[in-house]
């Protein structure tokens, strides 16, 4: 089964990809159209829950709700992926969402909710293909930094 949260297309024609989508596969929960105030010119889908086998679309963000019968099965279907920039964590054991976050391969891990990334002072960026080195925070500055070791023998 797939997620999604409230996603705005642009046009009509990325509203029609993913309603086609929902019409070749059963649908669980939500899928309509939906307005929301300030944005009236743009395409919503409200919150939806589809029944898939395969799903291969990039353009928007999707949230699979898969069963799995135990933590290091859920941790293997995550990481069972070429790419690592965000993952997501739902638990109501904090523990757990720590076991699991610390081993899902993704630089950026959310527990309990999804999207709320942080301020500046947070590194970002992702695993395996999903990018090399880090935004925001200290941490990328070492993107533009060179470092020497700069050795002198002084006579005394």
């Amino acid at each position: 089964m797939y997620y999604n949260q409230s996603l705005v297309y642009d046009n009509p024609f990325q509203l029609g990809q993913i309603r086609g989508i929902y019409e070749n596969h059963s649908l669980v929960y939500g899928g309509k159209a939906i307005q929301v105030n300030d944005y009236e010119n743009s395409f919503y889908i409200s919150p939806t829950i589809i029944v898939m086998i395969i799903i291969t679309y990039r353009k928007k963000s999707v949230l699979s709700v898969v069963r799995f019968h135990s933590i290091e099965e859920a941790i293997g279907l995550a990481n069972d992926t070429e790419y690592g920039l965000v993952a997501g964590v739902w638990s109501k054991d904090i523990d757990v969402a720590h076991y699991v976050a610390a081993r899902v391969e993704a630089g950026q891990v959310f527990v309990n909710t999804y999207g709320a990334a942080g301020g500046v002072q947070m590194p970002f960026g992702g695993y395996k293909k999903s990018g090399i080195g880090r935004e925001k925070s200290h941490l990328a500055v070492q993107n533009y930094v060179q470092i020497k070791n700069l050795a002198i023998h002084i006579k005394l």
